[in-house]
């Protein structure tokens, strides 16, 4: 399914946004990302950047900061910017980046990890292959 007007689809296959997302210019790009969890539970996501980062889960701001910062990606992240614990609902979860990328940033580097307390395991069968309006996204949430 295409993407909606001044939207591309962009497809990040490893943990890395840096590399798929389209972010080539200086400016504020937005991004929408959509989660399937099986089952409602409290979890850790973490997006560490090294450009300015909003995010909001399911409307809810879950982490912000403008600070460049050092950039150390961990399913952990304790006290490190960028990581928080979220409630992921069942069924689908909206996640959406707000990237500022400067006039004075060449090259940038993004990740996004979720994983499960108490052992910041991966939380790998929360899926995010496809959109919630694509054929047979409804048989994902079963």
């Amino acid at each position: 399914m295409a993407a909606g007007p001044g939207w591309t689809t962009a497809q990040c296959d490893n943990d890395s946004i840096s590399t798929d997302f389209p972010v080539d210019a200086p400016g504020v790009w937005y991004g929408a990302h959509y989660l399937m969890s099986p089952r409602a539970e409290v979890a850790h996501i973490g997006i560490p950047s090294t450009i300015p980062v909003k995010a909001w889960l399911n409307g809810e701001l879950i982490t912000a900061y403008m600070d460049p910062g050092p950039y150390r990606p961990s399913y952990k992240g304790h006290s490190q910017r960028g990581y928080a614990d979220v409630t992921l609902k069942k069924g689908w979860n909206e996640l959406v980046l707000k990237l500022i990328r400067p006039a004075t940033t060449s090259d940038w580097s993004a990740q996004f990890m979720l994983s499960r307390l108490p052992m910041f395991d991966g939380a790998h069968d929360v899926s995010w292959t496809l959109f919630p309006w694509e054929e047979g996204a409804e048989k994902a949430q079963h």
